[in-house]
């Protein structure tokens, strides 16, 4: 029994090790963040429903200029044809 767990914590090893090996590790997942003490993403409101969210997550529209950011396909359509209507 005890052969059996060695044997299996050997080929979960080996297989960390070559998933790290081709990038797709643990080892390469903060390359894609940012510095430490910075923050990753930024919080934004939707101007429709008026929940926060991370704006990266968001639906973005451009109105007038701006760009708004909003937590559904179906905030930002309510939005945009609010503002056609008036």
């Amino acid at each position: 029994m005890i052969r059996l767990i060695v044997i299996g914590a050997l080929l979960y090893l080996a297989w960390r090790i070559f998933r790290t090996a081709l990038g797709k590790g643990p080892a390469n997942i903060s390359q894609g963040r940012q510095p430490a003490g910075q923050i990753d993403d930024v919080m934004v409101q939707d101007p429709k429903c008026q929940v926060y969210f991370p704006r990266r997550e968001g639906f973005a529209a451009k109105v007038d200029g701006q760009t708004h950011y909003f937590c559904s396909e179906k905030c930002r359509d309510e939005f945009l044809a609010d503002h056609k209507a008036k």
